[in-house]
């Protein structure tokens, strides 16, 4: 009450903070039919599919529990038609 019309409140909440997370951006993280989801990993200038097990999902970012490593180089927004075995070079 009070406020006027129209008032807005953008929050955002935390639900867990792990201390030491392996995340990478949402749009990375790609699913298939079965349900299961995977990224496109670089690996020797060669897209790899890779499962990963999701931890929290946040809305930029998700947790990978299993699956990658650190310093592992995924594909942060895959195209459509990009898949396993494509040829790839990575600009830095």
């Amino acid at each position: 009450a009070g406020l006027g019309a129209g008032y807005r409140l953008e929050a955002e909440f935390v639900v867990a903070s792990p201390p030491q997370v392996l995340t990478i951006p949402r749009p990375a993280l790609l699913q298939k039919p079965d349900g299961s989801f995977y990224v496109l990993k670089v690996e020797n200038n060669r897209l790899r599919e890779c499962l990963v097990e999701l931890g929290v999902t946040e809305d930029l970012r998700v947790e990978i529990r299993s699956g990658l490593n650190e310093g592992d180089t995924v594909l942060a927004t895959p195209e459509s038609g990009l898949q396993d075995g494509d040829e790839v070079q990575v600009l830095r």
